[in-house]
């Protein structure tokens, strides 16, 4: 036990004397855990795209009730949600400018799901070349500290404590670099997967509504027509 807590003691120590570089990448641990964190929670499937909810909102225009569609969509505000509000109150469009309105609605919630992806993604290099300059910065101390002294076993031993105390910099930054750069692959496929999806859900909106349009218009014809006779 007591060798345990001596390693556990030499190593925070290697770490304290590694410098302000080491705080620096302890910085970025830290963003981008929370950055981790927040993009586990927030970009999950089931929060952005409700399918059962997605399903009601549908029901409810089929049984034409467009007012109580939007009002669910404000009761369940989302990237998708916002779009199919947007498509639902211009409705009376053309498929054309429907389309528009649709593919704006989506530009304008595709920040939501890259939310932070851009920060997760320059903390890898930042951290690896921030342990790199901690180590060269290290081993020139190293050298120059051996340079004025006499060589002899002491020195030898205070140089290779230098040395090993530089390279915990390049050690901490790769540990930091390593899951931030696997987390923002991932968050990035998984944002990718979420946009296409959102696409074609908005894709179908547009037919549904045009569609709905459609065969609301030919109603008020067919009246219109009885009338006539």
């Amino acid at each position: 036990m007591d060798g345990i807590l001596e390693m556990i003691r030499g190593g925070l120590e290697q770490i304290i004397n590694a410098g302000w570089l080491m705080a620096v990448i302890g910085l970025y641990s830290m963003i981008s855990h929370a950055v981790i964190l927040e993009r586990a929670i927030n970009l999950r499937r089931s929060k952005l795209i409700p399918a059962q909810f997605i399903a009601r909102i549908y029901n409810v225009l089929e049984r034409g009730s467009p007012e109580i569609a939007i009002a669910l969509c404000d009761k369940r505000p989302g990237p998708l949600t916002n779009i199919i509000k947007a498509g639902i109150i211009h409705r009376h469009y053309d498929e054309e400018r429907l389309k528009k309105v649709v593919h704006f609605a989506g530009l304008q919630e595709k920040p939501k799901i890259e939310k932070n992806l851009s920060l997760l993604g320059v903390i890898p290099p930042l951290a690896t070349y921030t342990g790199l300059l901690g180590t060269v910065i290290g081993m020139i101390h190293s050298f120059g500290a051996l340079g004025m002294m006499d060589i002899s076993f002491d020195a030898e031993i205070n140089m290779a404590k230098g040395i090993s105390q530089s390279l915990m910099t390049t050690a901490a930054g790769l540990v930091v670099a390593l899951p931030a750069f696997i987390a923002h692959q991932y968050f990035s496929n998984r944002a990718s997967s979420i946009l296409r999806e959102m696409e074609r859900h908005s894709m179908s909106l547009v037919k549904f509504l045009v569609s709905a349009e459609s065969k609301l218009l030919g109603e008020f014809e067919e009246i219109g027509g009885d009338e006539n006779v």
